[in-house]
């Protein structure tokens, strides 16, 4: 179990992980810090900021709105909702808007090329950067995922995005700023914003809705007032209403007394029709009634001619008495008779037709007299309706002007009111640029260049699983760490495994290492040992050798190295050995033990592995195996076991089962945490006992004067 005290972070730790990094820390750092200093040289547009002040005061009159029933409500105003509703009319894109187009500024001219070389490079440069953003922009807007702006709308969304308006805490200042890189418009720019915001706002707050239809109306009332009144001069015809009543009383008598001279009319007419019928009628008969023919008036004609005829009818039914029928004077009489007849019809058909003339001339005039009369009548009543419709109308504008005066006077009050903002200083033409200045700049960008180097070394660090220092074998492997040997720089590469030198480092770590396996393996009591590694290449066999060497070296004692990894055999190789003599042929029985015993560095003896030879499998395997450690048990102090990568072979688990006693050796910044854990998992599942560990390879970052400043 480690303790906590094991895990903490120290001086050391941390130079370490610097050094370690120190190299991609410095990328990072360069390029952040020369892309922000490129930045800020080549593509930065230097800005220019305008300030202008608006005072918004308040009065104590406040203006009243004048309704239709007479009464009038009092407005009342807030100061910060007021101040608030300012700075809103001032922010609004539809003002923004207007200010572009008085401006024109979305009709701006390409900027000339400037002179001298870094100007052009500053220039060139821009325009390339400006090109690849106007690429992007239709990559985007092709893909959908994006608008096309027109160039009002982008000109609208720059003015907008420089202009900031606050308020000066609870005062009723209110403070304009503007930033542009347009350092010759600036002012321009803000000084129109602020007079079209007057116009703008004044529209806005000035209330015409009750002056405006106040007028209206007053106006409509006029005019439907002078229309009524000449159309009652036109009715008048330059006479007074009682012209037209006397008038009126004249033809109603003429009328009563033309109606009485046409009912007499009608009546003669109708006296003397049936005269004419009743003659007709009895001149048909063969014995005519004259008395039948009717009555006529004492004196008139046709009172003498029917007198005659009633004569001539009275001596003709004499003559019938006496003379014969057919007589000379019979036919005479009745002749004269006839005529008379005829003359008296005649004259009763003139009769007739006079009386019929004068009924219809009667009636015309009686005609004439009513149309007239009735015109009369009709004229009389619109001059009444329309002297009723003049009245109401001269009431109704009389009201709606006294309304409209009272409101032009609310209006003017208000108008006082809405005038209660003044620009108390405009803007003025920029001095100097805004911002961070270029050295602050560079500043503020080296300590994020540093910080994003520290923060991605301490990401690194904390995604990085590999191990690299003691502390990491012993906490992961549960085992204590017998010694780090360092990474050999001298080392020439294609060196073998075997023949590989140390130097003095190495060999002190070497020969630390050797002394706690001794303690170990005395105080577990046994003599051999598994020496097994993290993966190929961890140096295990190299390690194994130059331990083996300083045990003989230091203790005096016989130690034994036997080459297990068959599938990797190379000392036959590296150290000249007769491959022929190897532990395989004596399991075989074609020789001694002793005969393949072969002599190592520093007095080590070496039973070397056949390349190429089959592995240990089967219980017959591990028999002979437990065999051929009994034997060299007998024979050396100390037995070696030279095994391939604990997680790459079986050969391990399976010699555990004989040789408990385990060594792993870890290459430094290659094994994981994950690797060291599941190796102890699988040996204390087979039983095998983990000694220690060696950390081979470890990389010292830190230089020797910053390792010994630390240390002292």
């Amino acid at each position: 179990m480690i303790e906590p005290d094991e895990l903490r972070t120290s001086l050391r730790d941390v130079a370490e992980i610097f050094f370690r990094r120190f190299w991609p820390m410095t990328a990072i750092f360069v390029l952040t810090l020369g892309g922000a200093t490129a930045w800020q040289v080549l593509l930065r547009n230097d800005l220019y900021e305008v300030t202008a002040t608006l005072l918004v005061k308040f009065v104590p009159e406040q203006g009243t709105q004048t309704t239709v029933d007479g009464s009038r409500s009092q407005v009342i105003g807030y100061r910060q909702q007021d101040v608030n509703s300012e700075v809103e009319i001032i922010r609004s894109l539809q003002l923004v808007g207007r200010v572009v187009d008085r401006l024109e500024l979305d009709k701006r001219a390409p900027a000339p090329v400037p002179e001298g070389f870094w100007r052009r490079v500053r220039y060139e440069t821009k325009e390339f950067v400006s090109d690849i953003r106007k690429w992007v922009d239709e990559v985007m807007i092709s893909a959908g995922l994006r608008l096309r702006l027109s160039d009002r709308d982008k000109a609208i969304a720059a003015l907008s995005a420089g202009l900031n308006v606050s308020t000066k805490g609870d005062s009723n200042i209110i403070e304009v700023r503007l930033r542009t890189p347009d350092r010759k418009k600036a002012a321009a720019v803000l000084n129109t914003l602020l007079d079209m915001y007057l116009k703008t706002r004044y529209q806005l707050f000035e209330d015409k809705g009750a002056a405006g239809v106040f007028e209206k109306q007053a106006k409509e009332m006029h005019g439907r007032l002078t229309k009524a009144g000449r159309e009652m001069e036109r009715l008048n015809l330059g006479t007074s209403l009682e012209a037209i009543t006397a008038r009126k009383e004249i033809l109603l008598r003429r009328a009563s007394e033309i109606q009485a001279h046409l009912n007499n009319d009608v009546v003669r007419l109708s006296e003397s029709q049936g005269n004419l019928d009743g003659m007709r009628e009895q001149l048909k008969s063969p014995d005519p009634n004259i008395g039948a023919a009717g009555s006529f008036k004492a004196g008139t004609l046709e009172q003498s001619l029917l007198k005659q005829m009633a004569d001539l009818r009275r001596e003709e039914a004499q003559l019938r008495m006496t003379e014969m029928e057919g007589s000379v004077r019979l036919k005479n009489v009745h002749s004269q008779f006839l005529a008379l007849a005829a003359i008296m019809e005649s004259n009763l058909q003139s009769t007739v037709r006079e009386r019929r003339s004068a009924v219809e001339s009667r009636a015309k005039e009686l005609a004439n007299i009513n149309d007239e009369l009735a015109s009369v009548q009709d004229r009389e009543s619109k001059w009444v309706t329309l002297k009723r419709e003049d009245r109401i109308l001269e009431q109704r504008y009389e009201f709606y002007q006294k309304k409209y005066e009272d409101a032009v006077a609310s209006l003017a009050m208000e108008r006082a009111r809405i005038g209660n903002v003044v620009v108390v200083q405009p803007a003025l033409d920029p001095l100097r640029t805004v911002g961070v200045s270029r050295s602050v700049f560079v500043l503020i960008a080296a300590i994020l260049a540093a910080f994003a180097a520290l923060s991605w070394a301490t990401m690194a660090e904390f995604l990085d699983h590999r191990v690299r220092t003691v502390h990491e074998v012993e906490r992961w492997l549960a085992a204590p760490a017998f010694a780090a040997v360092p990474f050999d720089k001298s080392a020439p590469p294609g060196t073998g495994r075997a023949a590989r030198t140390f130097g003095n480092q190495q060999r002190r770590s070497l020969h630390k290492a050797a002394l706690a396996l001794i303690k170990a393996l005395g105080q577990s009591g046994a003599q051999s040992v598994i020496f097994s590694g993290t993966g190929t290449g961890a140096g295990v066999t190299s390690i194994a050798l130059q331990i083996a060497a300083h045990v003989r070296a230091i203790f005096d004692r016989d130690v034994a190295i036997v080459e297990l990894d068959a599938g990797r055999a190379t000392l036959c190789d590296t150290l000249g050995l007769d491959p022929q003599r190897t532990w395989q042929a004596y399991l075989r029985g074609e020789r001694a033990l002793t005969d393949c015993l072969q002599d190592g560095p520093a007095g080590v003896k070496i039973l070397a592995s056949a390349p190429l030879s089959p592995q240990l499998e089967g219980d017959s395997s591990i028999a002979r195996l437990a065999q051929l450690l009994h034997e060299l048990e007998q024979r050396f102090d100390y037995v070696l076991l030279d095994m391939p990568p604990a997680l790459e072979r079986p050969e391990v688990l399976a010699a555990g089962q004989t040789v408990p006693p385990a060594v792993i050796v870890v290459e430094a910044e290659r094994a994981r945490h994950e690797m060291l854990q599941r190796i102890r998992t699988e040996l204390a599942q087979e039983g095998v006992t983990l000694l220690g560990a060696i950390l081979n390879k470890q990389r010292r970052y830190i230089p020797s004067w910053a390792y010994r400043a630390i240390v002292e």
